[in-house]
């Protein structure tokens, strides 16, 4: 009888300590929130092909869009397809439309 009251005391130990333990373990640091990865892709802007093309004013979409891709300006710029696309006087005006800075690279 001894030994199994032996036996269940331990197995009550064991259960404390088992939750006891993880408890008492400090927390890991949190992870600083990450920023979503940069895509660029010039083909996503087609929303602004209307105003670029024709003039008009940008729409909403394009803004939106125009804006998601700002950081890929110089990437554009130095690729020699795009350039002309990125210097042209209607995209200066769209991006000035839709309140987008142009950077300077």
């Amino acid at each position: 009888m001894q030994e199994v009251s032996n036996v269940a005391t331990l197995f009550v130990v064991m259960m404390f300590v088992g939750t006891a333990v993880p408890m008492s373990l400090p927390m890991p640091p949190s992870m600083p929130p990450s920023t979503p990865p940069l895509v660029c892709n010039p083909l996503s802007m087609g929303d602004c092909g209307g105003a670029f093309m024709f003039g008009g004013p940008p729409s909403r979409e394009c803004c939106i869009e125009l804006n998601a891709q700002k950081r890929c300006f110089c990437q554009y710029l130095k690729d020699p397809n795009l350039k002309p696309y990125i210097e042209n006087p209607n995209a200066k005006r769209i991006a000035a439309a839709c309140g987008v800075p142009i950077q300077k690279c």
